[in-house]
């Protein structure tokens, strides 16, 4: 019997070393990957110098690089609602809706002349977006190539000053 007694209170140790060890390996993992979602999720990263070369002082502030050969400011934007058109796809059953902003030049004339030739300017866009088949602006390549071509259209009206961009902000095709 007393070999029992000494059997069972040599065991009884280990099993309750076994629950206390697992406790310990459980607290590890968890604060191991408590530490890994805070730097990888909660910690901002530190600005690399070298990765903010080339950027303008008020863009480094607030952390933002301005691609190059971009200008950091932009111009005054002027949108217009939807233009709604028929592509020029066989049958005429496919159309176009699209929402274009333009950036124009710095000049403080220029939007008196934008606003006084904007029929002229709604009726250009129209006429280069009517002309267009769904092939032709499905595309990205496409996309890119309408807002050159609106954009080349445009200044051609303009006498005091030029758009500098042609932004789409809606697009939609069916």
């Amino acid at each position: 019997m007393a070999d029992e007694e000494k059997e069972a209170e040599g065991t009884e140790p280990k099993k309750k070393k076994k629950p206390l060890l697992l406790i310990i390996i459980a607290l590890v993992v968890l604060l191991g990957g408590g530490g890994a979602v805070y730097f990888l999720v909660l910690k901002k990263p530190a600005e690399d110098p070298a990765a903010m070369e080339g950027v303008v002082p008020e863009q480094q502030a607030a952390g933002a690089a301005a691609p190059r050969g971009i200008s950091a400011e932009t111009g005054p934007m002027q949108a217009y609602p939807s233009f709604t058109v028929n592509l020029a796809d066989p049958g005429g059953q496919r159309y176009l809706k699209i929402g274009i902003a333009l950036e124009l030049s710095m000049d403080k004339d220029f939007s008196v002349e934008v606003t006084a030739k904007e029929a002229k300017i709604k009726d250009a866009i129209l006429t280069v977006l009517s002309a267009k088949t769904l092939d032709e602006v499905s595309t990205t390549q496409g996309k890119v190539a309408l807002k050159q071509e609106i954009l080349r259209r445009l200044n051609t009206l303009m006498a005091t000053g030029r758009i500098e961009e042609v932004y789409i902000t809606e697009f939609m095709m069916q």
